[in-house]
C-alpha cells in the first residue's frame, strides 16, 4: 500500500506537468506563410481590362480603374441627358416631325457619345498593361532584354530569326 500511495504522489504531478507541457507547445504559434509576389502581365492586365477597371486592379492601381469607369459611366449619363433634352426641344418647335420618327441632332450626339465611350475604353484597356508595369517597378520587379547582337558590318547577311530573351529579375 505504501508503494501506491507513493506512485500517486509522484505520478500526479507528472502527469499535471506533462499536461502542461504539451498544452504550452500546442499554442506555440506556427511561423507565418510566405507570400512570393509575382510580377503582374501586361498581358493578362489587358484581357482583364475588357471588364472595365478589373485590369487597373488586377495590377494594383484600382483608383486608377474606378476613375476610367466612372468616366465611362459619365459620358453615357451626358450623352443620355443631351440626346433626352434635345428630343425635348424638338417637341416644343412647331416644325414637323422627322421622317424616321427620331430627334434632329440626335445622330450627331448618340455618336459623339458612343466615340467618347469607346474612347476611354479603348485607352483604359491600353493603360492597364502600363498600370502593370508600373506596379512591377514599384515592387522591384525590373525586365532585363538580352538580344542577339547584330552581325558586324561587312560580313555576309543571313536571314532567319534572330531570338532573344527577356529576364525578370527581383
Amino acid at each position: 500500500m505504501h508503494c501506491r500511495s507513493l506512485l500517486a504522489l509522484v505520478g500526479l504531478p507528472l502527469l499535471v506537468a506533462t499536461a502542461d507541457a504539451q498544452d504550452t507547445v500546442a499554442t506555440v504559434p506556427s511561423p507565418a506563410p510566405v507570400l512570393v509576389e509575382t510580377p503582374r502581365s501586361p498581358t493578362t492586365a489587358r484581357l482583364l481590362a475588357i471588364i472595365p477597371s478589373a485590369g487597373h486592379i488586377y495590377a494594383g492601381e484600382t483608383g486608377t480603374g474606378l476613375a476610367y469607369l466612372g468616366g465611362m459611366v459619365g459620358v453615357v449619363v451626358i450623352g443620355a441627358v443631351a440626346a433626352f433634352g434635345d428630343c425635348l426641344d424638338d417637341l416644343g418647335t412647331l416644325t414637323p416631325p422627322e421622317p424616321e420618327g427620331g430627334c434632329s441632332s440626335t445622330n450627331t450626339i448618340e455618336n459623339i457619345t458612343v466615340a467618347a465611350f469607346y474612347g476611354i475604353w479603348g485607352w483604359s484597356i491600353f493603360d492597364a498593361g502600363r498600370a502593370a508595369r508600373r506596379s512591377n517597378v514599384r515592387r522591384g520587379f525590373t525586365a532585363t532584354a538580352f538580344v542577339a547582337p547584330a552581325p558586324p558590318t561587312g560580313s555576309p547577311r543571313r536571314s532567319g530569326i534572330r531570338l532573344g530573351l527577356t529576364l525578370q529579375t527581383r
